[in-house]
């Protein structure tokens, strides 16, 4: 520790050599000492060993800046006074560009990135993803897949992973599978993959193709649209396309009709590619908050002229059809073709985020609001994601009403987004049991009074007893019951 008047005095060689000396051991330790220096000057440095603190005198010469707290214990700064260090060492102007550490943007007393300088905004923290839920896409990953394999596809149906579907007008015909194929190193173990089965490459104006996803209305409220304050939705994704080029991501606001289109380019076939896009939000006309359509994430992987033969105006909100996806290249032309998807993300702001992984469950959960299957399958079922057993699934208890009816309530996982619709793959295959089988023939919703309760009546040929209570069980493997609430 030293410090110095920093006056050199009129005096003997040994003395002038004592004095430089004192000079340097000052100037090397930052005038450290437990009180400040006698002689003070603009820009000096002070180490302030009575309360360990790193001190720096301002321009003017008649105060200290706090710039750190120091351990000395631990040898480590135990905290940086950030306020005076930005307003006063950085001290930058309205005009300047500001100062960036490290992807930080520090200007104006703020810290934040190059886009939003009054905003802190971070890709990750230790390289991971940023508290709750912020993905507003349902089952990014492809990680659920109730309904298994969809072979014969066309016009608009749900795909192999819940809350993806494909919407189909031309001659094309897809099967859509859950797949293994996934990028490498990205945490993803499943990807949605729609292989085309029959092309469509003589495009007729109206043709179109996309995969897309729908959102309800309520949970879209604190984006703000329909305000001057409408918020930015960022999405990324990783795509595998089989054609090279212009690809179309577009957003439809369903409760304006209007569309925001986007170009992508696939610079390399066949090959997986990460896409990030940035939307401006929509300020004219708000989201109903209710349980309905709302807004829509569209993947295009074919248009006819309807839908090309205007101008792609990036980023811009209109209501042209003729806009919606100029330049995009044909995906479906060619029954060799397969369009891979996978690590879906939307979420506020400009910045996208790493990937939210959710648990199996929550996404399983956050599916089965739409849609819920009840399927027997003679094998073991690790995923656990639809209901299955080996030796026959039992719906429930039901009670026989008469000698051809009965009448079940059957327990949801989870509150469905709206009364659903009740289908099977073989109602025949669905028996009701007092004592011998009763085959079904006839299935259908009675009411949804009840949050998670679904009231089923059952019809048979005969054999019932009335007043006596009957188990109801899929009885044939690969035979299911499925409850739809799907948007």
């Amino acid at each position: 520790m030293a410090q110095h008047d920093y006056v050199i005095d009129n005096q003997s060689f040994p003395a002038t050599r004592t004095d430089i000396n004192n000079v340097l051991q000052a100037i090397v330790s930052n005038n450290s000492g437990t009180s400040q220096p006698t002689t003070m000057f603009g820009n000096q440095w002070w180490v302030d060993t009575t309360n360990n603190k790193l001190m720096l005198r301002n321009e003017d010469n008649d105060a200290w800046i706090e710039v750190a707290v120091l351990d000395q214990s631990n040898d480590i700064v135990s905290s940086i006074t950030s306020e005076t260090l930005v307003a006063n060492i950085v001290n930058e102007r309205s005009s300047g560009s500001g100062v960036t550490v490290d992807g930080l943007l520090i200007k104006d007393k703020e810290i934040g990135t190059s886009a939003a300088p009054a905003t802190l905004q971070a890709s990750a923290i230790n390289n991971g993803q940023i508290g709750g839920r912020r993905n507003l896409a349902f089952n990014g990953a492809m990680r659920i897949s109730q309904r298994g394999t969809q072979t014969g596809q066309t016009g608009s149906v749900y795909t192999a992973c819940d809350r993806f579907l494909t919407s189909e007008s031309g001659a094309a015909v897809t099967t859509s599978t859950q797949e293994t194929d996934v990028p490498s190193g990205q945490g993803f173990a499943n990807s949605l993959e729609i292989d085309v089965t029959t092309a469509d490459a003589s495009l007729a104006a109206s043709d179109n193709f996309l995969i897309i996803q729908r959102l309800e209305g309520q949970d879209l409220q604190q984006l703000l649209y329909g305000t001057s304050d409408a918020k930015d939705l960022t999405i990324s994704f990783w795509v595998k396309s089989p054609k090279t080029g212009t690809h179309i991501l577009e957003l439809r606001h369903n409760d304006a009709t209007y569309f925001n289109s986007q170009a992508y380019t696939i610079s390399s076939a066949n090959t997986w590619q990460k896409v990030t896009l940035t939307f401006s939000g929509y300020t004219t006309t708000a989201f109903d908050d209710d349980n309905d359509h709302s807004l829509s994430i569209n993947w295009w992987l074919m248009a006819g002229s309807n839908f090309t033969s205007g101008s792609l105006n990036s980023n811009t909100w209109h209501n042209t059809p003729a806009n919606r996806a100029v330049g995009q290249v044909n995906c479906v032309d060619d029954a060799a073709n397969n369009f891979y998807l996978t690590g879906v993300q939307l979420e506020v702001g400009s910045v996208a985020t790493e990937f939210e992984h959710r648990s199996t469950g929550d996404e399983l959960a956050l599916c089965q609001r739409y849609y819920h299957r009840q399927e027997r399958a003679d094998s073991s079922d690790s995923t656990g994601l639809v209901q299955r057993n080996v030796a026959g699934l039992y719906l429930g208890i039901s009670q026989v009403t008469g000698a051809t009816t009965a009448f079940i309530g059957v327990m949801m996982p989870i509150t469905m987004r709206a009364t659903p619709t009740i289908a099977s793959n073989d109602i025949s295959h669905i028996s009701v049991f007092d004592g011998s089988n009763l085959p079904l023939t006839s299935l259908s919703l009675v009411a949804h009074k009840m949050i998670n309760l679904v009231f089923l009546s059952l019809g048979f040929a005969s054999g019932g007893t009335a007043n006596q209570a009957a188990r109801v069980f899929i009885n044939t493997s690969g035979s299911f019951v499925e409850f739809d609430a799907e948007l």
